[in-house]
């Protein structure tokens, strides 16, 4: 007898619909570290407001960062 090999998924069927908490935790770690450096870089004229302002939605898009969480 054969194994069916008809209709077989190579990848898993169902998708993750949480990250771990640890994952989360990293994540907001890390930005919160590219935010200070941020500010450092706004305080001392190195970069405008409206610079600091897209680098921070870049920053919180990439670590999974809602903008209107109280960590943003």
């Amino acid at each position: 007898m054969a194994t069916r090999t008809v209709n077989t998924v190579t990848a898993s069927a169902t998708t993750e619909s949480a990250e771990s908490p640890l994952d989360y935790k990293s994540g907001l770690f890390s930005y919160r570290l590219s935010l200070s450096l941020l500010k450092t870089m706004l305080k001392n004229n190195i970069i405008t407001e409206t610079d600091y302002n897209k680098c921070r939605n870049t920053f919180a898009q990439k670590h999974g960062i809602s903008l209107c969480s109280i960590f943003a």
